[in-house]
This record gives C-alpha cells, sequence and structure tokens, in this order.
C-alpha cells in the first residue's frame, strides 16, 4: 500500500512537470508563430537609375503590401484583397487558441492537436511560397536575385533587388517544434502507460 501511495504521488509530480514544460515551450511556439506571422517573408527592392530609390514590396503571411513609387500596374492583381488578409488572421488567432487548448485536453489528444496545428502552420508557409514562385516566374522575376528592367513608356533601366527574408524560416521553426513537442509527449504518455502508471 505504501509503495502505491508513493507510486502515485510521483506520477502526479511527473505530470506536474510535463505539464509546465508543455506549457513553458508552448507559449514560446505561439511566440515564434505571431512574429513570423506578422514580420516580411520575402522582399522587392525596386531603385530607379534616375529618381533613385522607387519603392519596395513586402509579402506577408496574410498578403502584399508595397511603397512602390512607380510600376504599380505590376501589382494591379496582385493586391491582397482585404477578405484574405482577415482569413489570414483568423487563422493564426485559431491556431493559437487551439495550441492552448491542447494543454488542457487529457491523453493523446492533447499532443495530436498540437502536432496536427504544427503540420497545418507549416503546409500554410509552403503554400504561400508555391504561389510567390508560380507568380514570380509568370513576371519573370527571381525569388532571390537581381535583374534589370525597363518601363514601356520610357527606357530607363530599375535595378531590382529581391530577397527571402529570414522571418519564413520561423514557419518551420515554430511548426518544427510543435512537432517534436508533440511527438515526445505522445511518447511520455506511452511511456507510463507501458510501465503501468496512469496518465
Amino acid at each position: 500500500m505504501k509503495y502505491n501511495k508513493n507510486n502515485t504521488k510521483r506520477s502526479k509530480l511527473l505530470d506536474t512537470r510535463v505539464m509546465w514544460t508543455v506549457r513553458i515551450l508552448v507559449v514560446f511556439i505561439i511566440a515564434l508563430m505571431v512574429i513570423a506571422f506578422i514580420m516580411p517573408w520575402w522582399k522587392l527592392s525596386a531603385h530607379h537609375i534616375i529618381a533613385g530609390k522607387a519603392g519596395e514590396v513586402y509579402i506577408h503571411s496574410y498578403g502584399l503590401r508595397d511603397t512602390l513609387i512607380e510600376g504599380r500596374e505590376w501589382l494591379k492583381y496582385d493586391e491582397t484583397p482585404l477578405y484574405q488578409t482577415t482569413l489570414a488572421w483568423v487563422f493564426l488567432f485559431s491556431s493559437s487558441v487551439i495550441i492552448v487548448l491542447s494543454t488542457l485536453l487529457q491523453g493523446i489528444r492533447g499532443p495530436m492537436l498540437l502536432g496536427t496545428v504544427g503540420f497545418v502552420y507549416i503546409m500554410y508557409g509552403i503554400i504561400t511560397q508555391i504561389r510567390l514562385i508560380t507568380r514570380l516566374n509568370q513576371l519573370e522575376i527571381p525569388l532571390q536575385g537581381e535583374i534589370e528592367i525597363f518601363y514601356v513608356d520610357y527606357q530607363v533601366p530599375t535595378t531590382i533587388v529581391t530577397n527571402l527574408l529570414p522571418y519564413y524560416s520561423l514557419v518551420f521553426v515554430g511548426g518544427g517544434l510543435a512537432i517534436v513537442l508533440a511527438v515526445a509527449w505522445m511518447a511520455i504518455i506511452a511511456r507510463k502507460k507501458y510501465i503501468g502508471i496512469s496518465s
């Protein structure tokens, strides 16, 4: 009987430590996801040979933003509608809420939910990049690099420099960490069941 009481105490202590570790890491994961979401993933800089800097184009997770002075006709079909931007922010909010809720679920449901959100977030980043590359190929602009273009109205070259920004990598760091945490969490639950300690 004494052994069973000690066993139960150790089980509760382990549960408490595991869940607090999970919750701390979940807060870190959400922070990474939010930072990745609000910061730009890709940048285009235009430099006019006469007028100087002609503006910039940024691709965020929620859409396109630009400060172009000239050449905005290029973007008339690429400007992000308000409803798409709204849906993107709803996705971020929903993902954050679901991750928090995953820490309140019993058994294997919590880590499965956490891992699913991490996978979906990574796929969101991949699909966004595929759409960007497809559109850039149509415009004959590289994902990363430098080219010169000429406006139709006047043959004055404009230098275009494009870069995939470091914040894009946070999509894979945040989503990947969620998946790794989910797998580790499930392994702990499975081990406890295997050695006969009820979760």
